[in-house]
């Protein structure tokens, strides 16, 4: 409202100047403002423009995170005689809470947690923008994604 008001004002004021200067004879005349609604208005468009690119960047930011969620989890479960069953894919939406997932090297971590067993390098980069994969092992919390 405030823009729309401001550049009426600036224009209206300078269709008057026009009139008023051509009635008048040679004596100093008064300075006309239409280059200043012109230019408010640039700005305005010229700012919501911006506004839009960014926020259609960070939306596809966003998106480009997200695929790189792994779809699906190794499920590992341990037997009633304490070994370990043979490993399991299941699709990431059937992981819960207290399941022991099993992250072979090169596979990015589905879910956040911590490390039970072993070690290796995790690549946080696009959390932590560091380019050089962590080294986590057994107590080590570690971030899906």
């Amino acid at each position: 409202f405030l823009v729309a008001l401001g550049t009426s004002a600036a224009y209206f004021y300078s269709i008057f100047v026009v009139i008023y200067n051509a009635r008048k004879a040679p004596t100093p005349r008064m300075m006309q403002a239409f280059e200043s609604s012109a230019l408010l208005i640039m700005f305005v468009i010229l700012g919501k423009f911006l506004e839009a690119r960014a926020k259609a960047r960070t939306s596809m930011a966003i998106s480009t995170l997200a695929k790189l969620t792994p779809e699906e989890a190794t499920l590992v479960e341990s037997q009633a005689d304490g070994r370990l069953a043979e490993p399991e894919r299941l699709p990431l939406v059937l992981v819960q809470r207290g399941d022991v997932l099993l992250v072979r090297p090169g596979e990015r971590v589905p879910t956040d947690g911590i490390v039970e067993s072993g070690g290796s390098t995790v690549d946080e980069s696009m959390l932590t923008g560091e380019s050089v994969p962590v080294s986590k092992s057994e107590g080590d919390k570690v971030i899906g994604g």
